[in-house]
């Protein structure tokens, strides 16, 4: 086998390994929460040599984070394929902003519901409960505070645009978070079209009713 090969092979296996380890922890913290989980229960579960962890992430805390930078980046990889999350927003009309606002909401909605699995929202409730900062500041959620901050016209740091923005995805996301209340009532084991549909066309009334009717 040639030495390019050889690399290649290596790369892809190293990048398995990964993502096993990626996968377990995933598993695990959101079971367990980050301080009830050790390394070597990891390990163990992705059939790994535990110094594998320091290797490629360099202990729990960097593996943690790692966990939360695949969702951000995957989240940011995706919805750059909808909107440029980069552009001048002065230079859109109010109407191009509220689209820019449909366009958005509808990817989320496709994200939380079709691309995040039930570890993940588990994981992400715990992460949010601990009070740390994200390792990075999620690209989407930045984008949607400037969006919001350009529509209301106010700065982006202000009670308004935050609450704005937090009523507006906790709305989205509600449905998701308490299953008990959503899956066990409707008789199901996970989210269908049809209900990805209704959150998308009950969002969007929301977006009518606070955003165009008062500008009216």
């Amino acid at each position: 086998m040639k030495s390019m090969d050889v690399e290649k092979s290596h790369k892809r296996n190293s990048e398995e390994t990964k993502g096993r380890i990626l996968d377990v922890a995933l598993f695990l913290f959101a079971k367990n929460g980050f301080a009830q989980t050790t390394t070597r229960e990891i390990c163990e579960g992705a059939n790994v040599n535990i110094n594998l962890i320091y290797y490629y992430f360099g202990g729990k805390k960097e593996l943690y984070d790692a966990l939360i930078l695949r969702t951000i980046n995957k989240q940011t990889e995706l919805i750059k394929q909808r909107l440029d999350i980069n552009c001048d927003l002065d230079k859109l009309s109010y109407q191009e902003k509220i689209n820019t606002l449909y366009t958005f909401i509808d990817f989320i909605v496709d994200f939380l519901y079709k691309n995040i699995s039930k570890e993940q929202v588990a994981f992400f409730l715990q992460f949010q409960q601990s009070k740390e900062d994200f390792p990075q500041m999620p690209p989407a959620y930045a984008f949607i505070i400037r969006l919001m901050s350009s529509i209301l016209g106010k700065s982006a740091n202000t009670t308004e645009v935050v609450f704005n923005v937090l009523f507006l995805m906790s709305q989205i996301a509600f449905p998701r978070l308490v299953p008990l209340f959503s899956l066990k009532s409707l008789g199901q084991e996970d989210f269908n079209e049809t209900d990805i549909k209704f959150i998308k066309e009950h969002i969007r009334e929301y977006i009518d009713t606070m955003y165009l009717k008062k500008k009216d």
